[in-house]
């Protein structure tokens, strides 16, 4: 059984629990650690650009341009899932979003309410 379980993007947390041999922690938003987050702050901005309110879509378009080059850099990294000891056994296993996740976050609410 591994020893904890990590998210790969936030080591960063705002409060923790352990039980047994088992650490978990709650990640605080850092977009220097978690892509997901700074994802989501650039639809928040894309999404208030096309909000009738504002109607900005030179803004709205340059967020869409910036998401697509995130998600592009994201297709050409490879996310580790495990880290194992030099005998095969998994030590820690981290849980990150998948590719599809990625793009899901990037692109589904703009999608839906644009």
């Amino acid at each position: 059984m591994p020893a904890a379980f990590f998210s790969y993007s936030a080591f960063r947390f705002e409060k923790y629990e352990t039980r047994g041999d088992l650490f978990a922690g709650a990640k605080v938003g850092n977009i220097e650690k978690d892509v997901g987050f700074g994802i989501r702050q650039i639809v928040d901005i894309a999404l208030k650009a096309f909000s009738p309110g504002i109607n900005d879509t030179t803004t709205a378009i340059g967020c869409i341009d910036n998401l697509g080059e995130i998600v592009g850099e994201i297709a050409r990294r490879q996310m580790p899932a495990k880290v194992r000891s030099k005998d095969g056994v998994p030590r820690v296993i981290t849980l990150t979003p998948d590719f599809q996740e990625y793009v899901d976050t990037a692109f589904d609410q703009i999608r839906i309410s644009g």
